[in-house]
């Protein structure tokens, strides 16, 4: 079975991460159950999108056919002699044979202050390699440079950082997407670390020409299912697009539908900028109709010297309605050739749709907000019958709240960014998507909502802060618009919020078809460092005063040596101080999200929306001895805020039973008709007739250091790694004071009644053994029902190592 397909695109049936297909069981019981006042879920309907996937001649996909195009243009094997360097000769340092390697060890001579480095002799061609590969072994992490003269004599430049390694490693410098890359090039300089001095062993070098430099996550890289490129980065925004070379056209076919309009946006690629081109949109007839083919569209793109952005295209079609067509996009070349070869990508569209009017038919739009760091006891709408923790101020996620299902026990996957997201995207366990940290690359094969979404023909955008989980990190997958994290996003979503409003904005001008919207905001995460303005607007809506950075007697600790990750706690000893901040955080990312489904309300959508607001998992603010970090598998990291606001609803729920996050995409392909879903997974379905008393909820550490349960009775943790540590506490070392982390020992188990004891602080362990072994059993069967995908780690340059490392994730 096919969940559904679009033109170019299928995704399979019961690949994202609920029962296998003898547990799926229909939804009719669940269904009836549903109260009026929350709305229905969907039946399925004609496609209100149809997302095109335009072609090569013979339909060849433009992505695939580029790859193919990829061609070695030399290969020289490096030794002592300098003929094997081929066109480049060593200077600044004398060849030696390698130590862990076949290649040559090279080390700096001291009394030059230049770094060792390969010039390439004489001029070299632009338009004969665009990629430089350098096969070489560096114990350390180090900064590469490529440097070199244009025609004219300006200067360029192109870096890659490498990290250190005692095997053999690939540097890779490309030049795709450089428009300064042309003509004959003079002066052309590699310096195979420019920051350091270390030794290197070089081992190969390659050129390489490559006519396209695909971008993260495109949809079937073997061009079968789809001949997009991934999604392509310009300006800061990303689309899903196709490229295009010069005067070889694409095409596809479909049906105009009532009031079609087709929309898709398109942009030049770095290494045209210097070319006068245009864009040339034409629309034929198809099945022998009469007729002949009629440009609709003449799109100049920005003149050398002009900004490169997305520029955004619509074609009314209407005249067209009911017709099947053959559209047309071509790349032309306005005026004269100069020295730029163009035997590549110069140009791409980006996510091209056809949409129409579709009536009643039409499915309701599906928003999911992820909230980083955010405790369940954030929202003021956790607190059922009384009063909210002070300094909790969440008026506009309150609002939301009295109309929405609010679990009151609903518990992350995992404690860490990138598997707890995946496992909301998805609905996958940590253990079967594999991604432990946040260092990963989610496998392409396994399929996510937004995936599910695009295929049932939903316009699918998704905006985050954290680079984590960005394009990178492969979780662009299934979003035909992209807002990757922009610099300082993990301090202030403003950003975040602004790119998502204005989409909103576009998506009004261009035409009706139901929206997939996934926004994640970072803000609640240390450093707690507040966006200006916050913090007033805070004290003037809560009328409270900010409590002192210092009291005495003090209530936090005050090391003389701060690890990295609570740097930003010197010169505070209240610990009412720090809480304090993190609540503004919490509130300021209130605000951020009422602008954010203001703008959904002002142009109607608020009612025609499924939403879904929760957390990745939580905060410890000095509980258990653990201070400002979401370490441990405790209520502290694990119980989060889960929200779900059903199309139409006007009264909300509490609902009391035990969920958890990975049933978000369970419960949106449930409430819109797309699937049979085992009634466990729907949320909705559980809010009406209960949960399952036998269901375990798993969850994992980041980096894999613990597992954990939670059934009907038990909370039970058990730890699986070596070195971990949980809690800190103040020692002296050598007259300094310092924090001291506690070890648990491998194999180390807690287990708790969270039924007698809901705060976890009698731990059951020591005395029931028998029972212990008990979950170990269990645990043991969990990991034997895992059915992994592939992970693959991620490429992080040093800075980025070291801002995770600030922000608690050392080798989370």
């Amino acid at each position: 079975m096919v969940i559904g397909t679009t033109e170019g695109s299928a995704v399979p049936a019961g690949r994202w991460g609920c029962p296998s297909a003898s547990l799926w069981r229909p939804l009719a019981a669940s269904l009836a159950l549903l109260l009026a006042s929350c709305g229905k879920p969907v039946p399925p309907g004609p496609p209100t999108a149809i997302h095109l996937d335009p072609r090569l001649d013979g339909g060849v996909s433009p992505a695939r056919a580029f790859a193919d195009a990829e061609r070695l243009v030399g290969e020289w094997v490096l030794g002592e002699d300098p003929a094997s360097f081929g066109p480049w000769r060593l200077v600044g340092a004398a060849a030696t044979p390698g130590v862990r390697s076949s290649g040559v060890l090279i080390r700096g001579e001291l009394d030059l202050e230049s770094h060792p480095a390969l010039e390439y002799v004489g001029a070299a061609d632009a338009a004969a390699f665009n990629v430089i590969e350098v096969d070489l072994v560096v114990g350390r992490t180090v900064r590469s440079s490529l440097a070199w003269y244009l025609p004219g004599g300006a200067r360029a430049t192109q870096q890659a950082e490498l990290r250190g390694s005692a095997q053999v490693q690939t540097l890779r410098l490309s030049m795709v997407e450089m428009h300064q890359w042309r003509g004959e090039l003079s002066n052309l300089r590699l310096e195979p670390s420019s920051g350091v001095r270390a030794p290197i062993e070089l081992v190969a070098i390659r050129h390489i020409h490559r006519s396209f430099e695909p971008g993260a996550s495109p949809s079937d890289p073997s061009g079968e299912l789809s001949g997009d490129g991934g999604v392509i980065d310009i300006d800061g925004e990303a689309y899903r697009a196709w490229p295009m070379a010069l005067d070889d056209p694409l095409t596809c076919e479909a049906v105009v539908p009532p009031g079609g309009q087709l929309v898709f946006a398109t942009g030049l690629l770095g290494g045209a900028l210097e070319l006068p081109l245009s864009l040339i949109v034409s629309v034929a007839p198809v099945d022998g109709s009469s007729g002949r083919r009629e440009q609709v569209l003449v799109h100049p793109y920005p003149r050398p010297g002009e900004h490169r952005a997305w520029h955004r295209c619509r074609v009314d079609l209407t005249a067209l309605e009911g017709q099947s067509v053959e559209l047309e996009f071509l790349v032309r070349l306005d005026g004269e050739l100069r020295e730029r070869s163009l035997d590549r990508a110069l140009a791409v569209i980006g996510s091209p749709l056809l949409v129409g009017e579709f009536g009643a038919a039409r499915p309701p739009n599906v928003v999911l907000v992820t909230l980083d760091t955010t405790r369940f006891d954030a929202l003021g709408s956790s607190f059922t019958g009384e009063a909210p923790q002070p300094g909790v101020h969440t008026p506009f996620l309150d609002e939301l709240a009295a109309r929405s299902l609010v679990f009151t026990d609903a518990w992350s996957a995992g404690n860490s960014t990138q598997p707890s997201h995946a496992s909301i995207l998805t609905g996958l366990s940590i253990q079967d998507h594999a991604l432990f940290d946040n260092y990963g690359v989610l496998d392409p094969s396994v399929t996510t909502l937004a995936e599910i979404l695009r295929s049932h023909g939903y316009y699918t955008a998704g905006a985050v802060s954290f680079e984590a989980i960005g394009e990178s990190s492969g979780f662009a997958q299934g979003f035909d618009r992209f807002g990757p994290p922009q610099p300082g996003s993990n301090l202030d979503g403003r950003d975040v919020i602004d790119v998502a409003r204005r989409w909103i904005d576009e998506w009004d001008e261009a035409g009706e078809r139901p929206f997939f919207l996934w926004v994640h905001l970072y803000d609640p995460h240390t450093p707690y460092l507040l966006p200006d303005g916050a913090l007033e607007d805070y004290l003037r809506g809560t009328g409270l005063e900010l409590p002192p950075r210092r009291v005495e007697p003090p209530t936090l600790f005050e090391p003389d040596i701060y690890p990295p990750d609570l740097d930003f706690l010197q010169g505070i000893n209240s610990r009412e101080h720090v809480e304090f901040l993190y609540r503004v955080e919490v509130a300021y990312a209130d605000r951020l999200l009422s602008e954010l489904f203001g703008a959904i309300d002002a142009v109607g959508q608020m009612d025609r929306t499924l939403a879904v607001i929760t957390a990745d998992h939580g905060e410890h603010l000095g509980e258990r001895k653990t201070y400002y970090s979401h370490r441990g598998l405790t209520p502290e990291t694990l119980h989060v805020p889960l929200l779900v606001k059903l199309p139409n609803s006007v009264e909300g729920e509490y609902v009391a039973e035990r969920v958890t996050t990975r049933d978000v995409v369970p419960t949106i392909v449930a409430q819109l008709g797309l699937d049979q879903v085992d009634p466990r997974r729907d949320l909705v379905a559980v809010a009406r007739a209960g949960a399952d008393p036998e269901r375990v909820f798993w969850f994992e550490h980041a980096s894999g250091h613990q597992v954990g349960c939670r059934d009907d009775r038990y909370h039970f943790i058990t730890t699986l790694r070596d070195g971990f540590t949980f809690g800190v506490e103040i020692d002296e070392v050598e007259g300094r004071t310092v924090m001291r982390k506690l070890p648990l020992p491998n194999g180390s188990c807690s287990l708790y009644d969270w039924r007698a004891d809901p705060g976890l602080t009698h731990d059951l362990a020591p005395k029931e053994p028998e029972l212990v072994a008990e979950y170990l059993a269990k645990l043991e069967a969990y990991r034997a029902s895992a059915r992994p995908f592939e992970r693959a780690a991620r490429d992080l340059t040093e800075a980025q190592q070291d801002q995770l490392r600030a922000l608690g994730y050392a080798g989370d």
